[in-house]
């Protein structure tokens, strides 16, 4: 009995299909390091900056975070550089970080600068050439945002162009805002 080829490539990825359902959900659960879920502690995450010194969220405790994901050749990342860069003026003075994770290949310093002039960021942002930021973050496509309390906890995310008019990201980062720094 011959079987056609498209046949034997449905069952193959349904096989497929079924062993990463399966391996997702032995790796759910509230109480797994890593999960990325409002309200839970953000995982610890380093890169360098532009410059190349590293960074870290760690080094951020204490005040808000929008945490951006980004590449070059995002076509919605460059629809949503307008919308952070005038967030980013405009509440900064309150207590508002922007952090831009760049995630181009090693090398791409040079056209990461040109895409900063281009469209005006004065944000800094983060290298992550590995783009070890997807795998942390759990961000399946970019732009990814994740709002991040002072106290570390994530308040609000949003996979793909982030709307600073959005309610629920408004309502989300004036609370973050409102809250009181840690104690040391």
């Amino acid at each position: 009995m011959s079987r056609s080829l498209p046949a034997i490539l449905l069952r193959a990825h349904s096989r497929s299909a079924v062993a990463l359902a399966l391996l997702a959900a032995a790796c759910g659960g509230r109480d797994r390091p890593g999960q990325i879920e409002i309200g839970l502690p953000m995982p610890a995450y380093t890169a360098r900056t532009l410059g190349g010194q590293p960074a870290s969220l760690e080094d951020l405790k204490g005040r808000v975070v929008l945490l951006n994901g980004w590449a070059t050749w995002c076509i919605p990342c460059q629809r949503e550089v307008p919308a952070l860069e005038k967030l980013y003026t405009a509440r900064h003075s309150d207590g508002l970080e922007i952090i831009g994770v760049n995630v181009d290949v090693e090398g791409a310093e040079n056209r990461v600068r040109e895409f900063m002039s281009t469209f005006n960021m004065t944000y800094p942002v983060w290298r992550d050439p590995d783009d070890v930021f997807s795998g942390v973050f759990r961000a399946y496509g970019l732009p990814a945002s994740y709002l991040i309390g002072r106290d570390g906890i994530l308040r609000w995310l949003q996979v793909g162009e982030v709307d600073p008019e959005s309610p629920s990201f408004k309502t989300a980062l004036s609370a973050a805002l409102a809250e009181p720094a840690p104690a040391p």
